[in-house]
């Protein structure tokens, strides 16, 4: 799946969650609705999983910040977290040049609106060390408060 298609479907599903056309779903999010902004960018982490399922590395994918309270604005970036094995360089390379695909993209489709936003994916890799001890952004996958979305497990 390329970032223009990751987009587009991600444009759909906010689509038919709302009942509203593609013109409108990007009218809202030019306007600055968090609501929009918020399912965009949900839609947007969930085809992200589509993508990186095929990692063997991966054992979750976790949403957190604005876009799981619903609050995110037109330069809000999408914060993950992905529970990996181990931390892989090809990995992070990887998701830096996605993020650069998706944010021109989000860029262009705004058509101008979006001209502050510097990033659209803010991923942290966490290992099976950093979650066992709770530290870093490990902490979160168990936080009592402040416990993040799962969106995607190699469990199933």
């Amino acid at each position: 799946m390329t970032a223009t298609h990751l987009m587009e479907k991600s444009l759909q599903f906010c689509c038919q969650r709302e009942n509203i056309t593609r013109d409108k779903v990007i009218r809202g999010m030019q306007s600055g609705c968090c609501y929009s902004h918020s399912n965009f960018r949900y839609a947007v982490a969930k085809n992200l999983c589509r993508i990186l399922a095929n990692e063997n590395d991966i054992n979750a994918i976790y949403l957190h910040g604005s876009t799981v309270k619903d609050k995110a604005r037109v330069s809000s970036d999408i914060d993950l977290v992905l529970h990996v094995r181990r931390k892989e360089k090809e990995l992070s390379s990887r998701l830096e040049q996605l993020n650069f695909e998706l944010l021109s993209y989000y860029k262009e489709l705004l058509d101008g609106y979006a001209s502050s936003a510097t990033i659209l994916l803010d991923v942290q890799l966490v290992d099976d060390y950093e979650v066992r001890q709770r530290t870093g952004y490990g902490v979160l996958i168990s936080s009592l408060f402040n416990r993040p979305l799962k969106l995607w497990s190699n469990a199933g």
